[in-house]
């Protein structure tokens, strides 16, 4: 397949260039420090708010990052700046939090130790694929007539959506995230010919 450099096209299966190898243990503190900086530069405030997590751990990632430690970074910010909140208060009320270099990195640091913990506990299970949940033809049969679910979620397994059906839904944008959207504004002529149009 080297002919003509069709090896830089990319892996053949789709499935297995989407994967999620790598955790936040893979990356030192010097990394998310410079991830922080960069995204950073896009305010120019000194930190940056809890919504911009995902996009410092893109940064990191270099693509989209999973979704477990995103949320799990995400709440220790939250929890260790402010504590337990009762649900209505903080950042659900509009209240930007603003996440500092030195709360990122004891944040990493817990989300690390859980990331940690999950893997020994895959380790000890056996679980060493998330994307192969099944061994043997018996197992998955058994599973599909019991209508068991599965341990792990898409998001889990891979680290973009693999189907167009799950682009839609695969992450719960952050506000930094979201577009605003404006309103289509006509003059009372186009609006006219549009109700005529419906008539019709």
């Amino acid at each position: 397949m080297a002919f003509f450099g069709l090896t830089y096209l990319g892996s053949k299966s789709t499935f297995g260039s989407t994967l999620h190898t790598k955790t936040l243990l893979d990356f030192t503190d010097d990394d998310l420090l410079n991830a922080y900086k960069r995204t950073e530069a896009l305010q120019g405030k000194g930190d940056i708010s809890i919504d911009e997590l995902r996009i410092l751990l893109s940064y990191v990632y270099g693509g989209l990052p999973p979704e477990r430690e995103v949320g799990l970074l995400t709440h220790y910010c939250d929890f260790m700046q402010r504590g337990p909140v009762a649900p209505g208060e903080g950042s659900e009320k509009g209240i930007l939090l603003r996440v500092s270099s030195e709360l990122l990195l004891q944040a990493a640091a817990k989300v690390r130790a859980d990331v940690d913990e999950a893997l020994t506990f895959k380790k000890i299970a056996g679980v060493t694929n998330v994307a192969r949940e099944f061994t043997s033809h018996e197992h998955f049969q058994e599973h599909a007539h019991k209508h068991l679910r599965s341990h792990y979620a898409p998001q889990d397994r891979y680290k973009k959506p693999v189907t167009t059906q799950q682009e839609i839904g695969w992450f719960t944008p952050a506000k930094v995230e979201q577009v605003d959207r404006k309103p289509n504004k006509s003059c009372p002529e186009t609006r006219y010919a549009a109700k005529m149009h419906m008539l019709q």
